[in-house]
């Protein structure tokens, strides 16, 4: 899901660098909270349909 190897040797500015991996690291941990989020719905679905049975 997350791809720490974008920006290859052309990258020569550490600054755009770093930059870049920021970004990164932003847009994992956004798409690990959507993840968490969509367990956390699905756990609730399941606990209500055990209740229902």
């Amino acid at each position: 899901m997350c791809d720490f190897q974008k920006g290859g040797p052309s990258e020569t500015s550490p600054n755009k660098r770093r930059h870049q991996l920021g970004a990164l690291i932003d847009g994992c941990v956004a798409s690990n909270n959507q993840l968490n989020t969509l367990n956390t719905l699905g756990q609730s679905r399941e606990r209500t349909r055990n209740l229902d049975t």
